[in-house]
């Protein structure tokens, strides 16, 4: 049975999660708050991501971190843990492939297998 886009975007959302709660400190309990998101809620995160592409291109920490902090949904965990990521250069290509994946599953009419 194929996934859905929200279905998708949550599981790699909490692999995410549990990435950097092993690489940092004070995160461990990351994964279980996007978790805790409803597919919903994380298909509109992401879709939040894809309209705002040029954050991703520029990998813009100032921009991400500005628009993530005007969305009502987001947990405050998660501004935190894009701070504990910025502060370590050896993490940021995964995190930025990351916020790629997302933006881009968003938008795509691909059944996801």
């Amino acid at each position: 049975m194929p996934q859905t886009v929200g279905s998708f975007v949550k599981e790699k959302l909490v692999n995410m999660g549990k990435w950097v709660a092993q690489e940092t400190s004070e995160m461990d309990d990351l994964p279980g708050v996007f978790q805790g998101l409803s597919e919903i809620q994380v298909t509109v995160l992401a879709g939040h991501l894809a309209e705002n592409k040029a954050i991703i291109i520029h990998e813009d920490w100032q921009a991400l971190i500005s628009k993530v902090s005007k969305l009502p949904t987001v947990p405050g965990l998660v501004l935190s843990a894009i701070q504990k990521v910025r502060a370590n250069d050896s993490l940021h290509e995964k995190f930025w492939l990351y916020m790629q994946l997302f933006a881009t599953v968003v938008n795509s009419n691909e059944v996801l297998e």
